[in-house]
């Protein structure tokens, strides 16, 4: 056995003797926990209801476990007894969802007037989410309760009587909060956990705007959508009045969280979408803007409750949500890879928000059950996302710092290749004899001569593009420098369809000289340099053409290569242009570099 396989084999050791280490203290936990008198004390007790009910008072029937008893049919009478008595004094606990308790009696007595969330809101009455209590006055197992139970809306949750005969408990309010706040704690820690991310998300994603980073938009709308959910997540625990005793502030800032998180959903499907799904999803986010806003409207000014509303704003999140859904699929099954995967993330929550926005109507199931999970999901991959996006981003950072040593260095060996000490030295001479014969032409040439040095000391400084007018000044400024020394034999000609465009500096000059060095100035005869633009499309084409010599492209010396190679460097990481280079012996060369068009 190698000394690898002996360090693999304890390792695996050291695992499994911790896995079961753990395993066991898990178990230890348990059994002390279920066998603990206190935490059995300490657990409230549900009481179940049994006896009849009626829906106007005056006609009975016998309550069974699927009685239809919808709130949304109106009021409930329910005569009977619960399976226990209550002691005098005892607190009994029980949920309220968007119904009332108009009265409990005792024997025909009334000894409840009733409990009522219905609280003044824009001239309007409405109700939410309530954990009451009741102190019993003493019931005996014989004495028959008669309980009315009251929904002042035509909708709502059609299981809420239900609900309220499920949850009657019978413990101390301190014991009770305790034992609801230990079931809620994983869903409250959740929606907490939400809202920091989501915070962090925004954060994220205005810095990238900042920067003028992409997916920066597209990331704000994503932190907006989590931060509204993560709010409805809070908002929907059961026990939310517990914890915030505004309950009209409760159940209007869960809709809006709701509404508004549609909204936000909907940007951010419509930042990955294009064309004809692009315009679909645009006029279904007017439409429901515009639909939510009258809505609204209607609330503040008293015409409907807010809760009432619910069936309208439903249905219009609802048409909204399929067209986004359907947009959704138009664009994958279009085959468009670039935003395949946030598209393709997007499908199960907005299946999930249909069937949420379908149950509405049908009161099959709790709301949230379906779209939360869902959204937990959305909210790893977003998050998984971000991450990949933050490390490809510092690649991206790395590989642009070693790029920019690399275009400086390409800018530097460019320049310098410039001025080299042989061709400074001869056109120093040619304007020395220039001063006897034709002062005039020496003053020129100094001037030009200036000019294509101050530019190579510019060229040391910055990578950006430049007018294409200015690189026609140098090279123009080259050739008739060339042009002292070698005089007729070297002959340039200039044929722009285009030149109101920016161009890497220094990427044309190179061009040229190769053409006078390797073309023009082996032939004996000389030759004739011809520049010439054109706009194609979106794209700029650039040529240069000589009728010199030519050579074979595929069989040059790696020194006679580093002028061009440089060039071609340039135009990939600073205009993502390309360059193509065609030569045959004897008939000349012609280099033909493709850029965006720029201006």
């Amino acid at each position: 056995m190698t000394g690898a396989d002996i360090i693999m084999k304890t390792k695996v050791l050291n695992i499994t003797r911790a896995a079961v280490l753990l395993i066991m203290a898990i178990a230890a936990l348990v059994m002390m926990c279920r066998s603990s008198g206190q935490s059995v004390m300490s657990m409230p007790r549900l009481y179940v209801f049994q006896g009849e009910y009626s829906r106007d008072g005056l006609n009975w029937m016998p309550l069974q476990s699927d009685s239809d008893i919808s709130a949304l049919d109106g009021d409930l009478y329910l005569k009977g007894s619960f399976d226990c008595s209550f002691a005098e004094g005892q607190y009994v606990n029980f949920y309220l969802d968007h119904i009332s308790i108009k009265s409990i009696g005792i024997n025909g007595k009334e000894v409840f007037g009733g409990t009522s969330l219905e609280s003044e809101y824009a001239g309007r009455d409405m109700c939410g989410e309530l954990w009451d209590v009741w102190c019993s006055p003493g019931i005996q197992e014989n004495d028959v309760l008669e309980i009315h139970l009251h929904n002042q809306h035509s909708f709502g949750n059609g299981n809420a009587y239900r609900e309220f005969l499920d949850s009657v408990y019978a413990a101390s309010q301190a014991v009770f909060q305790e034992w609801v706040g230990k079931k809620t704690f994983p869903i409250w820690m959740t929606g907490t956990i939400v809202l920091i991310i989501s915070l962090i998300v925004i954060g994220i994603s205005f810095g990238l705007l900042v920067m003028r980073i992409p997916s920066g938009e597209m990331l704000i709308y994503a932190g907006f959508f989590d931060m509204f959910m993560g709010g409805y997540i809070l908002l929907d625990t059961v026990d939310i009045s517990m914890k915030s005793h505004m309950i009209v502030l409760n159940t209007c800032a869960r809709e809006f969280c709701i509404m508004l998180a549609g909204i936000a959903l909907g940007f951010c499907v419509l930042k990955c979408l294009t064309g004809k799904t692009e315009k679909a999803v645009q006029a279904a986010l007017v439409f429901l803007m515009i639909s939510s806003g009258l809505i609204l409207i209607l609330v503040i000014t008293g015409k409907i409750m807010l809760y009432d509303s619910k069936p309208y704003l439903a249905a219009v999140q609802a048409v909204v949500c399929l067209v986004l859904l359907c947009s959704c699929l138009s664009e994958c099954f279009a085959g468009k890879k670039a935003n395949f995967l946030p598209v393709v993330s997007f499908l199960p929550v907005l299946f999930s928000s249909l069937l949420e926005l379908l149950n509405c109507f049908m009161n099959r199931w709790r709301s949230g059950i379906c779209m939360k999970p869902v959204f937990l999901l959305f909210l790893v991959y977003q998050i998984v996302r971000i991450v990949l996006y933050v490390l490809a981003r510092c690649r991206a950072a790395a590989d642009a710092q070693r790029l920019s040593g690399e275009l400086r260095n390409s800018r530097i060996m460019l320049a310098t290749s410039q001025i080299r000490t042989h061709f400074i030295f001869n056109v120093l001479n040619a304007i020395s004899g220039m001063c006897k014969y034709d002062p005039e032409k020496a003053d020129e040439t100094v001037v030009r001569f200036a000019r294509y040095l101050r530019k190579n000391i510019d060229f040391l400084r910055e990578d950006k593009p430049i007018s294409f007018y200015k690189e026609l000044e140098y090279v123009e400024d080259y050739v008739a420098l060339e042009q002292i020394r070698f005089g007729d034999k070297i002959v340039f000609r200039e044929n722009l369809e285009e030149e109101d465009f920016l161009i890497p500096a220094f990427v044309l000059q190179p061009v040229v000289e190769n053409s006078i060095k390797h073309g023009i100035l082996p032939k004996d005869a000389g030759g004739i340099i011809e520049l010439r633009t054109k706009r194609a499309g979106k794209n700029i084409v650039i040529s240069v053409s000589d009728n010199g010599v030519g050579y074979d492209v595929g069989n040059v010396k790696k020194e006679e290569s580093i002028g061009l190679n440089n060039v071609l460097f340039r135009l990939q990481n600073i205009v993502n242009g390309t360059m193509v280079i065609e030569s045959r012996l004897g008939e000349g060369t012609t280099v033909t570099i493709t850029m965006p068009y720029m201006r």
